[in-house]
């Protein structure tokens, strides 16, 4: 595939955090080398795996200079291990990819494109396809995303407004922010928005430019830790009244799906959707 060439193109590094994903890094990794815009370079870091997923990453990264590898040695978690990929990153804007992921071929042009011409936009995620266990077929996404800054805030507290995996930010944005906070091992991305959108701004793309199997959030220890990150937040924005039932609703939606009766729990999701509040399970 044709790639774009120029001297106004901006280089973009990619960061993609690797854990047990032989059966499909080299396909997500594929998607990246198939993107009609050129100028990027591919961090990769191993968090620790244990399949034969380190020897495929070797054998991408010798046939690509454009890959570098590096390896944390033991499982650290999401987030420290996209830390330890950001020392890497040389980009003057920073794209995540996940290693069971697609992104489709325009996804880099068009997200630079937007960037270049909206110069205030900090963080730009896009909508996407959702894969199905073949890792080939895709249905749509069952949600509209927020695509303006002032519509991002609007929600940011009810539900996570970015698709963490789809988005390419400037890199002024993790530099501010000092990346991720290691200490989480879940909710990192929601962590990073909240703690940035008062200072950065945020935008979404309505086109699907990527495909992502969702993982599965739905334990008591995510919902805590959406209802301690929404709390913490609220507070330092003297927003914490307002919040509390958005950041209860966590806990409470939890409970619901674990231990009521299916028509309960569908009834619960109706009533409080009128309230503007995203109960999708």
């Amino acid at each position: 595939m044709d790639s774009i060439n120029t001297n106004n193109t901006m280089h973009i590094s990619v960061i993609m955090a690797v854990y047990n994903a032989e059966a499909t890094v080299a396909q997500a990794v594929r998607s990246i080398q198939n993107q009609t815009y050129g100028d990027w370079d591919l961090v990769i870091v191993d968090d620790g795996s244990t399949d034969g997923g380190w020897a495929i990453l070797q054998d991408l990264a010798r046939n690509d200079p454009r890959i570098t590898l590096r390896s944390n040695g033991r499982n650290c978690g999401l987030a420290a291990t996209l830390n330890h990929a950001l020392r890497y990153a040389r980009g003057p804007l920073i794209a995540r990819m996940d290693a069971d992921d697609l992104s489709l071929p325009q996804r880099f042009e068009k997200q630079v494109s937007f960037l270049r011409e909206h110069p205030e936009v900090d963080v730009l995620g896009t909508s996407a396809y959702i894969l199905e266990d073949d890792g080939i077929h895709t249905r749509p996404l069952d949600r509209t995303l927020p695509t303006t800054h002032a519509e991002i805030v609007s929600v940011i507290y009810k539900t996570n407004p970015l698709i963490h995996a789809s988005i390419m930010a400037r890199k002024k944005f993790y530099d501010g922010l000092c990346g991720y906070n290691s200490r989480y091992r879940k909710a990192e991305d929601y962590d990073l928005w909240l703690r940035g959108y008062r200072h950065f701004v945020y935008a979404n793309l309505p086109e699907p430019l990527y495909s992502f199997k969702p993982t599965q959030s739905d334990s008591f220890y995510n919902a805590l830790l959406n209802f301690s990150i929404i709390i913490r937040e609220s507070h330092s924005d003297k927003k914490l009244l307002k919040n509390s039932f958005y950041a209860f609703k966590h806990i409470v939606h939890y409970c619901f799906y674990k231990y009521c009766p299916q028509v309960w729990a569908n009834y619960f999701k109706k009533h409080y959707s009128r309230l503007g509040i995203d109960f999708k399970k």
